[in-house]
């Protein structure tokens, strides 16, 4: 069997685990996302899942810059959580939102 083949097969099998671990992560993530908010038909807004997969899977440091009340907490709420569940540390999250509520 010719070793560039054996590699390849090799490279598309770890692509592929990491899609479905991707599938399973999202998953659990919309699970979170619906249960936080009460709503069974709850689904992310556009850029929500992309940055809680790239925190939990890529362990990147993420900016959300999105309008108030579009959920960019639950971003990393939710983030927080699947890495909690996947066995990782602490998460410290730096948010101006108690202070914009003591300021309104």
């Amino acid at each position: 069997m010719p070793t560039s083949w054996t590699s390849g097969s090799g490279r598309r099998d770890r692509l592929r685990r990491r899609r479905e671990g991707k599938a399973d992560i999202q998953d659990s993530a919309l699970q979170l996302l619906r249960s936080a908010v009460a709503r069974p038909d709850a689904t992310f807004r556009d850029g929500q899942w992309e940055a809680i997969s790239e925190l939990v899977t890529q362990g990147g440091r993420q900016l959300v810059v999105q309008r108030t009340g579009w959920g960019k907490s639950s971003v990393y709420f939710i983030a927080t959580r699947l890495l909690r569940d996947k066995g990782r540390g602490p998460t410290l999250i730096i948010s101006p939102l108690i202070a914009l509520m003591r300021n309104q």
